[in-house]
């Protein structure tokens, strides 16, 4: 199922310099395999990213209704600033933030009203460290995520 959503009508779309262009370019290349796997069972399944002033402080957001060609919108200022406080690389910061993102989406092409915060990071974190987490939208709701 496809959408028509753009960031623009409820974000300000912001130039966020070549820089973090390139590292998130890399970034989605480098989570290309885990799209490919997720599209085995959604089809059409693509991610599409967007820089944006999120007028918060949270450094990506997924746009609610867009789960089976999700919307990620990034917001470079909170990327960097995350960055600064953490220490981590931008490349982390920036592949954690799309890939928790897309976590959510999986939430909600699983049918979960509520998107669950701890279960998109368990599902990041368990990416990075190379764990299977096919578990995240071939599974109904779950109480306890797996480890």
């Amino acid at each position: 199922m496809s959408h028509d959503y753009h960031p623009s009508w409820d974000y300000n779309l912001v130039e966020p310099g070549n820089a973090l262009v390139r590292v998130t370019r890399a970034c989605l290349q480098d989570i290309e395999s885990l799209v490919e796997l997720i599209a085995e069972d959604i089809s059409d399944f693509s991610i599409k990213t967007y820089f944006v002033d999120l007028e918060s402080s949270e450094a990506g957001r997924f746009a609610a209704g867009t789960s089976s060609q999700p919307v990620i919108m990034l917001d470079p200022q909170n990327l960097l600033h995350w960055q600064e406080i953490t220490g981590a690389p931008l490349y982390e910061i920036v592949s954690d933030t799309i890939v928790h993102e897309l976590g959510h989406a999986l939430q909600e092409a699983r049918g979960d009203e509520d998107l669950d915060e701890d279960e998109a990071e368990s599902f990041a974190q368990q990416y990075k460290r190379g764990s299977d987490v096919s578990w995240l939208w071939r599974e109904g709701p779950i109480g306890e995520i797996p480890e």
